[in-house]
């Protein structure tokens, strides 16, 4: 870049090489001084090295809010381009980073005079690009990410099933025992013994045997033993 000016701000303007091959403005800081010589000028008039908003966008954001204003991305397919971002824009894209996310917040600065690009800020962005970058037009839309759907509503009974008591269904309790080998079971041991949980749950996941249940004839018989007795 052959620099004339550097402002208060800490922006160079001038020619700059490579492939853009024009007049503009960039960081200093990315900038490192090598000799003094400027071989292409730019012009000094206002119209090039400072031009108006009118001159160079088509749509710009208010000025009272210089960071832009909140713009979402979309599913797009624009024609010469994908839903990425690119590090520079005159007529054609260039410098492509990664391709971003779908309903993915940035924040919309201005659209290019011919409509096909605009430029967006996203400090957070996943591709790898500065907090400023270029994207197609027809990949962001105006206003926040678009919220998740709702969830879908809860399954009807089938015609003819009787209303759960209370109106809710209760749910069947588990119950894990030391030879329970259900998934369920196996997890509920690893987070007892993660936690050292001392609770009746984790006893009974840990150590607990379950009761063996006596026949229906076993326990007929105690009763007539017991009434025997009882004479």
């Amino acid at each position: 870049m052959d620099v004339q000016e550097v402002s208060a701000a800490g922006y160079a303007y001038g020619y700059i090489y490579g492939s853009f091959n024009g007049c503009g403005w960039t960081a200093i800081g990315y900038l490192q001084k090598s000799d003094s010589t400027v071989a292409n000028r730019c012009s000094t008039e206002d119209a090039t090295r400072k031009p108006s908003e009118a001159q160079m966008f088509s749509e710009w954001s208010d000025p009272a809010h210089p960071d832009g204003v909140d713009w979402h991305t979309i599913g797009c397919a624009p024609a010469g381009a994908t839903r990425s971002g690119y590090g520079n824009y005159r007529g054609d894209f260039k410098n492509k980073y990664g391709e971003m996310p779908v309903n993915h917040k940035v924040d919309w600065r201005y659209t290019t005079k011919d409509g096909n690009a605009v430029m967006v800020k996203d400090t957070s962005n996943p591709i790898g690009a500065p907090v400023w970058f270029f994207m197609p037009r027809a990949c962001v839309a105006p206003g926040p990410p678009v919220p998740a759907s709702a969830p879908p509503p809860p399954a009807q009974p089938a015609p003819g099933t009787p209303p759960t008591p209370g109106g809710k269904a209760r749910k069947k309790r588990k119950v894990c025992w030391k030879t329970s080998k259900s998934r369920y079971c196996k997890k509920l041991r690893r987070t007892c013994r993660r936690h050292k949980s001392h609770s009746a749950r984790c006893r009974r996941a840990l150590r607990g045997k379950p009761k063996k249940r006596r026949s229906r004839a076993s326990r007929v018989q105690v009763r007539s033993f017991s009434g025997a007795s009882g004479l």
